[in-house]
């Protein structure tokens, strides 16, 4: 046996062996003690490689994303905090990030565990990552700011053919395409075409035309959810009604008709189209003969489950004359704007809203006039809806100059299912409304709203103006060209992207694209 403390060792043990038999002994002592105290010591900053609490890489990809981004955003760390530029109207109320960490570390906001490439977030304001490893407590703040280089940019024009009466913008939901219908102007035939790549006009079967004579400008075209196009147009080939309505779907390969070609015993005009979400097919038109079932001037609608239905609007009177009508769509409902006249009595040519949801029409706005306003006017007419039912719509009214017509832009509340009018007043534009105004109207991811118009008193030109969401004030004119417009379109894609189309005085497409240049 030895005793440590006075070196002093039985005498049967190796004097070499107990020396090294102590050092061994002091060795461990001083290992666990180093080991105590890491664990206990609240100095520690847990700053060793591996263990720190950091955050290594941060970013929003569009695969995380695929129905907001169309292309990877990533942060640049810079101590704790990061900033991502974002085109200015890309949605950012629900994003997913992708981050990396050290090893073992969690990550939280506010109080909840993120999962790298799957919690969404609201980055509308700056979000206070918590980057823990178990000790050690490390805030990141990760804003996600407005790019300021946004500009519209020109696309190739679509030169190949003439285009009769402008043509109809969609975007394809599913990749995002813009996707230009029309009416060939010599063939007199339908044609569709997708721009590929942004560079180059490809034709959605051929160029030649598909289906039968189309009506003058009677014609329609929409996307559905899994991209596939429709057109619709009024039909001089159809054998049951010259210029019935007749519904035509790509199938990858050709255009087939849905149902019978002119499903319709009307002759239609004023024809627009959306496809819903559970395949629902939604035709409105408003009949121009007196020699069909229908009364002349009133609004059929179709509506296509398997086979066709068509029926007169079930909200009005039989009879009740449509002067313009316009239609919108979310994923499972349709919203229909009509200007009309007699719908309530010592009321004329007022507007009104319906939806259809479920197989049931409903009432949100009634034959109504603005105060003051003599009446609605005819032209002008357009309608938009956000996912969440709320509703835009664009008319015109003489309430500040009686006979002077001027655009409104009114937003309809589905909680509070009240209506107000976008800024305030009506459009701060230099025209009054004519026979040859060209205007529509397109909301942004973020809810901003977007009016594309020619300027009647600037040439033609086509123009836009969007509400600044911040000042809550009509952002100035920009002009996209000089370029003398017609028939004017504007769509947003799901990912921030806004395009404008129109037809110039030779016919040709001109397609705009808004983006962070």
């Amino acid at each position: 046996l030895c005793d440590w403390s006075s070196d002093v060792c039985s005498s049967d043990l190796n004097i070499y062996g107990m020396n090294r038999m102590k050092d061994l002994f002091w060795m461990a002592v001083i290992v666990l003690f180093a080991a105590f105290s890491s664990c206990s010591d609240d100095k520690n900053d847990g700053t060793d490689e591996g263990v720190e609490a950091k955050l290594l890489t941060f970013g929003y990809y569009a695969e995380d994303n695929s129905s907001i981004l169309s292309d990877d955003y990533i942060a640049t760390l810079s101590s704790t905090t990061a900033k991502v530029t974002m085109p200015a109207f890309i949605d950012k109320s629900a994003l997913v990030a992708r981050f990396t960490t050290n090893d073992g570390n969690i990550v939280l906001v506010d109080g909840v565990t993120q999962v790298s490439g799957a919690t969404a977030n609201d980055f509308t304001a700056p979000v206070d990552y918590i980057v823990s490893n178990g000790k050690q407590n490390v805030k990141y703040t990760i804003t996600v700011a407005k790019s300021s280089n946004m500009a519209w940019v020109r696309m190739p024009d679509f030169t190949a053919t003439s285009v009769f009466s402008g043509s109809v913008l969609k975007i394809n939901p599913v990749d995002q395409v813009p996707y230009l219908g029309f009416k060939l102007k010599e063939e007199e035939k339908m044609a569709v075409i997708k721009l590929v790549d942004g560079t180059t006009w490809t034709a959605v079967g051929s160029l030649e035309g598909f289906g039968g004579e189309v009506s003058l400008s009677n014609y329609d075209f929409d996307i559905d959810k899994d991209g596939i196009p429709y057109v619709v147009y009024s039909d001089n080939s159809a054998t049951t009604v010259a210029g019935a309505a007749s519904l035509m779907k790509w199938n990858g390969t050709t255009w087939n008709y849905v149902g019978n070609q002119g499903f319709v015993n009307a002759q239609s005009q004023q024809l627009h189209l959306r496809v819903l979400d559970n395949g629902e097919t939604i035709v409105s038109q408003v009949n121009n003969s007196n020699k069909v079932s229908f009364p002349r001037r009133v609004l059929v609608m179709s509506i296509y489950q398997n086979s066709w239905a068509s029926s007169e609007l079930p909200l009005l009177a039989s009879g009740t004359p449509i002067y313009n009508c316009n239609l919108a769509k979310t994923e499972h409902a349709a919203y229909l704007l009509v200007v009309n006249r007699g719908a309530v009595a010592g009321v004329n040519y007022g507007h009104s809203v319906y939806e259809y949801k479920n197989g049931t029409w409903s009432i949100l706005l009634n034959n109504y006039v603005e105060p003051n306003a003599t009446q609605t006017g005819i032209v002008g007419l357009d309608i938009e809806a956000e996912e969440n039912g709320t509703l835009y719509i664009l008319t015109s009214d003489d309430a500040v100059t009686s006979g002077v017509y001027n655009l409104r832009l009114k937003k309809y509340d589905p909680v509070t299912k009240q209506w107000s009018t976008v800024g305030g007043n009506p459009l701060p534009l230099d025209f009054k409304t004519s026979t040859s105004t060209s205007v529509a109207i397109s909301i942004a991811p973020d809810g901003t709203p977007f009016v594309a118009y020619r300027d009647e008193q600037d040439q033609d030109y086509p123009k836009v103006i969007y509400l600044d969401n911040e000042t809550k004030q009509w952002s100035d004119p920009h002009k996209l060209a000089d370029i003398a417009s017609s028939n004017l379109n504007i769509a947003f894609s799901s990912t921030g992207v806004g395009y404008i189309s129109f037809t110039d005085d030779n016919n040709h497409a001109i397609v705009f694209k808004y983006t962070d240049k």
